[in-house]
């Protein structure tokens, strides 16, 4: 640019008042022809300002070039969760976004949509996908949430929607449960899919996060269980068989046959608790955590800590978790109830694990072997080594809704309910229900 007005200056210089010439022939006569300007006549004052011109229109281009790279993307808050069952929504009134984009709805699973209304079946789950078109400084993008169909039976209740700082007052109890049919549908994840092997052991579900227990390590996807990273002993763990596996935030806990092994960085390194911590035995089975409270399913009864898993108290048979021994390969907890799975019984504890008691086949689990326990409010599912047994009044009685023989497996490990979605670890894979 500089030299341009440079050239455009000695140009005036040279030739006041006079008729340039050109430097190539087309060039002249092109700037000669009478449309743009027939004679050219430059000055000094006239180079200027055509120089002030030319550099003005720079300015502009790359102005507008910087705006078009200054696009930014849009944001989409979600207004409801979860949906009533057999009701029909407008879809302005399940997400808002900063964007005035054009809007296109899809939706999969339980829903239906409809002249721009979403209408929900009687139970089940539907994921909504929201595709925001580029208008104005935004960007096209894509949002998508998954919606659990759940009846409230205490409509006063009132439920804080996501961005608000609303009370939330509906109990546990004001929303029943749909038990699922007694035949389910899995597909299966395996080490195709980057899980470690396998043999998956536990998984725990955070969002779109699925945390993984296999004997290859832990497994970590982001992306809903459709792909995995794996953590090893290059990331500090001291084996490759992981029992059990649950996360808060960024505190990643790994049940191991050495010890639990604690993560505070989501997964990238371990550091680890043992026997000289409190533990009741180097060989952990299973881990839950609760705010400062965690609970680790030991080779010889439950250990709990109420100080983050700094230090660790036991419980065996003389609380009441067992008869001949004190295996515990599996717990859940629900506000003070304390769900434990052991070799002989399922013992529930109403006072934080202090006492127990006992369900066995009697109240219609399928095996009297409990490997694994997930309690959701009234609902309690447990692995047995006949399968999968689900009570829907807080464990007083079972029935069985899957067998091994039925997933074309040899064990169960682990269960895990992320609202209408049954994760199952076994031998054969991750099954994951639809």
């Amino acid at each position: 640019m500089v030299g341009l007005l440079l050239l455009l200056w000695r140009a005036g210089g040279r030739n006041r008042g006079k008729e340039i010439r050109w430097s190539t022939p087309r060039l002249h006569q092109i700037c000669h022809r009478p449309e743009w300007i027939k004679q050219m006549k430059l000055d000094r004052l006239g180079v200027l300002m055509i120089g002030i011109l030319i550099s003005a229109a720079s300015v502009i281009a790359v102005s507008f070039g910087e705006a078009a790279n200054a696009l930014t993307a849009p944001t989409v808050t979600w207004k409801k969760s979860p949906l009533l069952p057999s009701t029909s929504y407008a879809t302005s009134a399940l997400a808002s976004s900063n964007s005035s984009g054009a809007k296109v709805w899809s939706v999969s699973g339980s829903c239906i949509l409809r002249r721009g209304k979403i209408t929900t079946l009687d139970s089940g789950s539907c994921t909504l996908r929201l595709t925001i078109n580029a208008r104005g400084k935004f960007l096209a993008k894509s949002f998508s949430k998954r919606f659990v169909i759940v009846k409230n039976t205490n409509p006063t209740a009132t439920t804080a929607q996501p961005g608000t700082t609303a009370p939330i007052t509906t109990s546990p109890s004001a929303v029943t449960t749909t038990l699922p049919p007694l035949s389910l549908r899995f597909i299966t994840r395996t080490s195709a899919n980057g899980l470690g092997t396998n043999d998956v052991r536990d998984v725990y579900v955070v969002g779109p996060t699925v945390y993984a227990a296999t004997y290859g390590g832990v497994s970590i996807s982001t992306d809903g269980g459709n792909t995995f990273t794996n953590r090893t002993t290059a990331n500090g763990l001291r084996s490759y068989s992981v029992y059990g596996v649950f996360a808060t935030g960024s505190t990643v806990y790994a049940a191991m046959n050495d010890g639990l092994a604690i993560s505070t960085n989501g997964g990238r390194n371990f550091t680890y608790r043992t026997t000289a911590s409190g533990l009741g035995s180097n060989t952990v089975l299973s881990v839950f955590a609760t705010g400062s409270t965690v609970y680790a399913a030991t080779m010889y009864g439950l250990s709990i800590s109420t100080n983050g898993g700094t230090t660790f108290t036991s419980r065996d048979h003389r609380n009441g978790l067992n008869i001949n021994g004190v295996q515990v390969w599996d717990l859940s907890v629900v506000g003070s109830t304390v769900y434990a799975a052991t070799t002989q019984t399922l013992g529930i504890s109403t006072d934080g694990g202090t006492t127990f008691t006992t369900r066995t086949t009697a109240n219609g689990l399928g095996d009297n072997l409990v490997t694994d326990v997930f309690a959701t409010g009234s609902t309690v599912y447990v692995v047995t080594k006949a399968g999968l047994s689900i009570s829907a009044n807080g464990g007083a009685t079972f029935r069985t809704a899957a067998t091994n023989s039925e997933l074309g497996v040899n064990r169960i490990s682990e269960v895990y309910v992320d609202g209408s979605t049954i994760y199952l670890a076994t031998d054969g894979g991750l099954f994951i229900s639809l």
